[in-house]
């Protein structure tokens, strides 16, 4: 169950705009992907109210989960249906998911949190580890907030 809610709510990070609980800042070390395509609030709000469960649909994760020094560091993308908000940030299959608007996944309750976080957000990011390098895959939320 874990892994299913962590990776619905990386899901629906590209397609929501929540709050971020934490500052947007780049923390050190992490190279910054701008996005080419364009996320809309009234998208992002669909995601956020299908909930993590629908978002979970579009992507398939490795059967366990990453960990590092014994703790679960995020989850690793098999396959993605490229038109789900998965596309939009870029993901592919190989990288790790690690954390949503700065919010880790760890745990269900963390990826939860993560999720909810997104409503209202101004820009929705993903943190990925690819090819062991480190990257923010942002996309700027378009639309006001209702």
């Amino acid at each position: 169950m874990s892994r299913r809610v962590a990776i619905a709510a990386l899901l629906l990070m590209g397609a929501c705009g929540g709050k971020p609980k934490v500052p947007a800042s780049k923390p050190a070390g992490i190279a910054v992907e701008p996005s080419v395509s364009v996320l809309t609030r009234a998208s992002l709000n669909q995601v956020l109210d299908a909930g993590l469960g629908a978002a979970l649909q579009h992507v398939s994760l490795a059967e366990l989960p990453v960990t590092r020094g014994g703790q679960v560091y995020g989850y690793q993308v098999l396959t993605h249906d490229e038109a789900s908000i998965w596309g939009l940030f870029d993901v592919r299959p190989g990288d790790i998911l690690v954390a949503l608007n700065n919010g880790p996944l760890g745990t269900p309750d963390q990826a939860q949190a993560s999720f909810e976080a997104l409503r209202g957000a101004p820009e929705v990011s993903l943190r990925i580890e690819r090819a062991g390098r480190t990257l923010e895959l942002r996309q700027t939320v378009h639309g006001s907030a209702k």
